[in-house]
């Protein structure tokens, strides 16, 4: 979702609840840096993933990118297969970190680099820092300076949770990175925008506890990443969550292969199994989306795209969530059920009114 576009993926996970952390753990099967080799004369792409999170949540990105470009992906110390240190965890000290890890792997610059929430905080810090080893930066749905202030000042009730969340759920490096996000934006010159090319994608889909204070300070708040970047616009993936890399793993590959001078590379979509197959594809027009999906759920309209969301969600009866213990059974056994059943459809039009792209989405 994107209730954590600053510190994330875990953050995400204590507001989705356990269910989101039992699938992140199902993701981590690998240790150590994956990487593809280098190629001669081309950019590394470097991804750093977010708050709580490891290299895992790039593998459906990194295996889109395999043909095309040498990758790296690295886990910080205290995540993945990486031992703590006691070394400070402000994103200056992380990006001189990921410097001297790329130094020891012998891989030269330039780089593209990749962070995802606040590995996005960190990518761009390294950029401040090393501009002239760094060929182009992606964004994905990243931790905006001076996220945690603004939330606590105009989301106090999600920032409540999150309190209660770093004191009880976060691990030692976590609540030591969670702390420092912003301790070193004063060495970044912020005043100054990056002169680097960027990307900067943003999720387009928001949960439903996210509407309200929190969906309006992001919407707020996105916008400063062109300021501090220099990029000319912000890229919503409309039918993802705060988890891109893991919802539309091609759109974060496309824009790795534009900066790293393969823009005209398309990445498929993955192949919808039959159960799973739509009654409308791309080159549909509304009438026919009408015809054979009926009124959508929600519409939402930007300068570049019309999109048409459905809605299918099995819910679980409010009163069981009272009920200790025999509620929490019950509710174990419906959600294994609903990750069958609960998914919502984004249609995508073009500005002929010709649907370009349509996805089926799980909804945790």
């Amino acid at each position: 979702m994107q209730m954590v576009p600053w510190t994330p993926v875990f953050v995400e996970c204590v507001l989705r609840g356990w269910r989101c952390a039992v699938a992140l753990a199902c993701l981590a099967w690998s240790v150590g840096a994956w990487a593809v080799p280098v190629r001669e004369g081309a950019p590394t792409v470097v991804f750093q993933a977010g708050l709580a999170s490891d290299k895992s949540v790039w593998r459906a990105v990194l295996n889109a990118l395999e043909p095309h470009v040498a990758t790296l992906a690295l886990d910080r110390p205290g995540h993945g297969a990486e031992p703590d240190t006691q070394a400070p965890r402000d994103a200056c000290t992380v990006a001189r970190e990921q410097r001297a890890q790329l130094q020891r792997a012998g891989v030269k610059p330039p780089y593209v680099l990749v962070g995802h929430s606040l590995g996005g905080t960190y990518q761009f810090a390294y950029a401040k820092l090393f501009p002239e080893e760094v060929a182009g930066l992606v964004l994905v749905d990243a931790t905006p300076p001076g996220h945690w202030v603004r939330m606590q000042a105009e989301a106090p009730a999600q920032a409540a949770l999150v309190k209660v969340m770093r004191s009880v759920a976060f691990s030692a490096v976590d609540r030591r990175e969670f702390d420092a996000q912003a301790d070193c934006f004063d060495q970044l010159g912020l005043d100054q925008p990056l002169k680097v090319p960027t990307k900067v994608l943003v999720a387009g889909r928001f949960r439903a506890e996210e509407k309200g204070a929190f969906e309006a300070m992001m919407l707020r708040s996105r916008p400063h990443w062109l300021a501090l970047t220099g990029a000319t616009a912000l890229e919503v993936v409309w039918d993802a969550g705060h988890l891109i890399p893991i919802d539309c793993p091609e759109d974060v590959a496309e824009a790795v292969l534009a900066l790293a001078g393969q823009p005209e590379v398309r990445i498929a979509l993955p192949a919808v199994p039959a159960k799973d197959a739509l009654p409308v594809a791309p080159g549909a027009t509304r009438a026919q989306v009408l015809e054979r999906l009926g009124q959508p759920t929600e519409t939402l309209t930007a300068a570049e795209a019309e999109v048409w969301v459905y809605n299918h969600r099995v819910e679980v009866p409010a009163l069981l969530g009272f009920l200790p213990v025999v509620g929490d059974a019950i509710d174990l056994l419906d959600w294994a059920q609903r990750q069958r059943h609960s998914h919502e459809v984004v249609v995508q039009f073009d500005a002929q009114g010709v649907v370009k792209r349509i996805k089926r989405r799980a909804l945790e």
